[in-house]
């Protein structure tokens, strides 16, 4: 792959490649390598896309290797023409994608962010909580599980995306219900209110943390990297 990297640059360096630009002051990107996939970036022309083809022929003609058309996509800009997109995919022989779907579990999805987008979030709560036998814990035993597990379920996907207010919401909802006990059926007291719940146990609270205040938490961290540390890669605009 060191290989095509560097056919890539020496197009780019040409002027023949058009890579992507991260920002109206970032750098531009024309490639990204990473354990088993490929993305590469261009000007959504069909001169564009007989470069990368040509840069592809070139590399599995010095390698030996082909390309697998049927893992092989194209992600469109939403203000590509339809009629220019059927010609590109002519001309290539991929398909389209609709969406960049995720890699290593974290979503790639341009534009704002949706419920949608991170729906698996409350599934794995869910299915979760379906494997614990919640009537035979105690309500000490199911704050600590709360804490414990429920709680990290998020903080992957925190740390690189700002999650919709109302994921965080049905979050805190499926943990309050799971510590005083609801079930599906029926719902039980809840003796204190969720505010005083997440105070800190010096304070006379439990202890919890919300998702929303974890979340802008985590993103602040990002941001003081992007000011501290303006060199490292994502410092892009």
């Amino acid at each position: 792959m060191e290989r095509l990297s560097h056919i890539i640059s020496d197009r780019v360096e040409a002027q023949y490649w058009k890579p992507m630009r991260a920002g109206r002051y970032g750098p531009q990107i024309s490639h990204l390598l990473f354990a088993d996939d490929l993305l590469l970036f261009a000007e959504a022309s069909i001169e564009q896309a007989h470069c990368v083809m040509h840069c592809l022929d070139m590399f599995c003609q010095a390698s030996g290797q082909r390309i697998n058309g049927q893992k092989t996509q194209i992600f469109f800009s939403k203000n590509v023409d339809n009629q220019l997109r059927q010609d590109i995919l002519q001309h290539t022989g991929f398909t389209q994608a609709n969406s960049l779907g995720r890699y290593l579990g974290a979503n790639i999805a341009p534009g704002r962010t949706s419920r949608g987008n991170f729906s698996h979030i409350i599934n794995k709560i869910q299915n979760r909580l379906s494997g614990w036998k919640q009537q035979c814990l105690s309500l000490a035993g199911r704050i600590t599980l709360s804490k414990s597990v429920l709680s990290s379920i998020p903080y992957y996907h925190m740390q690189y995306a700002k999650l919709p207010k109302t994921l965080c919401s049905e979050m805190e909802k499926i943990q309050r219900g799971f510590v005083w006990g609801d079930t599906e059926h029926t719902r039980k007291a809840h003796l204190i209110s969720w505010d005083t719940c997440c105070l800190p146990k010096k304070e006379g609270g439990l202890g919890f943390k919300r998702p929303l205040l974890m979340n802008e938490a985590f993103l602040m961290k990002i941001l003081w990297n992007l000011i501290n540390k303006p060199v490292i890669p994502c410092f892009w605009t």
